[in-house]
């Protein structure tokens, strides 16, 4: 993932490059300064990175789920309210009770329907019946 942030930086940064070193074609536009049609530039290039930026984050944002936990054959489950998928639950399960009604963040694996939880993110108390 670092490795994406940084060529989308190192992208960024020779397209800003390009657009400040390149000399900009004379319009004969009256009033219009070089210093200005810069400023205009590296304006519409910050807004096309910060709008990459934010698709970026949209697209690719962590994976949770909100269900049910409760002890099964293999130890812990979550059944999902989304899917109704029922995922064994991996990694990080301190705080996890059987019985409560959870919010979990990490890894979904639909292969083997297994989840690697990263952190819980709320315990919303007992499941409802």
């Amino acid at each position: 993932m670092i490795a994406r942030w940084k060529r989308s930086l190192v992208l960024f940064l020779v397209c800003a490059l390009c657009c400040l070193l390149t000399k900009p074609a004379d319009a004969g536009i009256a009033g219009a300064s070089n210093g200005k049609t810069a400023g205009v530039i590296i304006a519409l290039v910050a807004v096309g990175a910060l709008i990459g930026v934010g698709v970026y984050v949209a697209v690719h944002h962590g994976h949770s789920l909100k269900g049910c936990a409760t002890s099964g054959a293999a130890g812990l489950e979550l059944r999902n309210e989304g899917n109704q998928q029922t995922y064994a639950l991996a990694g990080n399960l301190d705080g996890i009770k059987p019985g409560n009604r959870i919010g979990v963040s990490g890894k979904k694996s639909n292969a083997d329907k297994k989840f690697v939880v990263a952190r819980l993110a709320k315990d919303y108390g007992p499941c409802r019946p």
